[in-house]
């Protein structure tokens, strides 16, 4: 069984730091967009978008444990990286592509320490591909 902070914490851990972490994200797409003399609004609508969907496809099909959900965000923002790749190149197919591959990996593979998998692999994919797009 996979470890996890005792009750409710996690979840209450999990949103506070995604509250943050997007919060961040969307500040740095607008300076950048700015810089770039672009409108940044459209990270925060995205946000907005990925938000509500989630939300709607959980009501309507609920996950029945706590790896379901810790799978499904990076998916999605993988699934939305490779679509943003079709208008902008394959570096952004590729950025999709690799978390997407861990996430299943860890999934299937390595369920008693997907989480810290996760937030090792995980983040750290994140961040090195952050500094790949940045750079390139």
């Amino acid at each position: 069984m996979a470890a996890e902070l005792p009750g409710q914490q996690s979840g209450w851990l999990w949103l506070a730091l995604s509250v943050v972490g997007t919060g961040i994200s969307i500040w740095l797409g607008n300076a950048g967009a700015k810089a770039r003399g672009q409108s940044g609004w459209r990270v925060g609508a995205l946000v907005v978008i990925a938000f509500a969907f989630t939300n709607a496809l959980f009501s309507i099909l609920p996950p029945t444990n706590a790896l379901q959900v810790g799978a499904f965000t990076p998916l999605l923002l993988s699934a939305i990286y490779a679509a943003i790749g079709l208008w902008q190149g394959l570096r952004f197919v590729l950025v999709g592509a690799f978390p997407a591959a861990i996430t299943l990996g860890a999934y299937f593979f390595l369920k008693d320490f997907f989480f810290v998998w996760m937030a090792l692999a995980g983040g750290g994919s994140l961040l090195l591909t952050g500094l790949w797009m940045r750079n390139g």
